[in-house]
C-alpha cells in the first residue's frame, strides 16, 4: 500500500470549512464520496481521472474532480477537487487540499484555486 501524508491544512482547516456549509448527512454523503476519491488515487495515482494542475504554485499537482453527492443532478459538473502530488521515488501521495471549485467572476477568494495560492506547500 503506498504511503499517505495529508497536509496539516487537509484537516485543520479544509474539512472543518466544508462541515460548516453542510448539514451531518451532507457532510457524511461528502466523505463518503471524497474516501472513494482517495481509494481510487491509492490504486493508481496518475491514471484515475485525474489531470494535472496547469498553474503555479501548483504546477507538481494533480486535481481530481468530484462531486460532494453520490448522485449529482444530469448534467451537473463536479464541485469538488482534491489536490494531491505523487512521489514515485517513495510511493507516497502528497494530499495538499479539498475543497470546493467556485469558477465565477469576478474571482471567489474562497474558490479551491484562490485558496491554494495562499497555502504553504510544505507537508510537516
Amino acid at each position: 500500500m503506498r504511503k499517505e501524508i495529508f497536509h496539516r491544512e487537509f484537516r485543520v482547516t479544509d474539512l472543518p470549512k466544508i462541515a460548516a456549509v453542510m448539514n451531518a448527512r451532507q457532510y457524511l454523503e461528502f466523505a463518503q464520496c471524497l474516501k472513494k476519491e482517495i481509494d481510487f488515487i491509492q490504486r493508481d495515482p496518475i491514471n484515475n481521472g485525474s489531470s494535472p494542475c496547469v498553474f503555479p504554485p501548483l504546477k507538481d499537482y494533480r486535481k481530481k474532480k468530484f462531486f460532494s453527492v453520490r448522485r449529482p443532478p444530469e448534467g451537473e459538473t463536479p464541485d469538488m477537487r482534491l489536490i494531491y502530488r505523487y512521489d514515485a521515488s517513495n510511493d507516497t501521495i502528497y494530499y495538499l487540499a479539498v475543497g470546493k471549485r467556485i469558477n465565477t467572476k469576478p474571482v471567489n477568494p474562497e474558490d479551491m484555486y484562490q485558496r491554494m495560492k495562499r497555502r504553504d506547500l510544505i507537508f510537516d
